[in-house]
């Protein structure tokens, strides 16, 4: 897996393959778990997939960036106190 240039790119990576993956589940239990429900719970399944999927892209951006400015700040700390 190549690595992203910043946390933004990352959280998308993250988001797009979320998305790949909760989209083929979707399919998978619209077609062959529930096959007898109408054809708008496949879009209602897709669009919580891709909420989901965006979501937790979001939430991986904020940690991130969270863990990095705790990282700065205990390096800048001990430059500090040398």
């Amino acid at each position: 897996m190549i690595i992203a240039r910043t946390y933004k790119s990352e959280g998308r990576r993250i988001t797009n393959a979320l998305q790949g993956v909760l989209g083929f589940i979707s399919c998978f239990l619209y077609f062959y778990v529930f096959a007898d429900l109408h054809w708008s719970f496949l879009v209602m399944f897709l669009l919580a997939g891709i909420i989901i999927a965006e979501l937790a892209g979001r939430k991986w951006t904020e940690m991130r960036r969270q863990s990095a400015k705790t990282r700065n700040r205990q390096i800048t700390r001990r430059r500090q106190s040398r």
